[in-house]
């Protein structure tokens, strides 16, 4: 099964873009299970959920720090597409 997410060039796709949509993917994803948490009456449902919200927010500091980590980008002049090393 090939999924695509409309707007985004997987082919051009730089590192930081990469890790800004990975960012998008765990916000959405803690969104998720905060809305699902407060709604369900299984309390083992209830633990599994509040741990994935911590998961969550775990992995979005993780792709915070691999960003920040990242030398600033160079614009190629005429473009606006960043150019970053390596």
């Amino acid at each position: 099964m090939t999924t695509t997410t409309p707007g985004i060039d997987f082919e051009n796709l730089t590192l930081r873009e990469a890790l800004g949509e990975a960012l998008k993917a765990e916000e959405r994803a803690k969104d998720f299970f905060d809305r699902v948490l407060v709604r369900v009456r299984n309390p083992d449902v209830g633990r599994l959920f509040a741990e994935l919200v911590d998961e969550e927010v775990e992995h979005r500091q993780l792709v915070l720090a691999e960003m920040a980590a990242l030398p600033e980008p160079r614009r190629r002049r005429g473009h606006d597409r960043e150019q970053t090393p390596g």
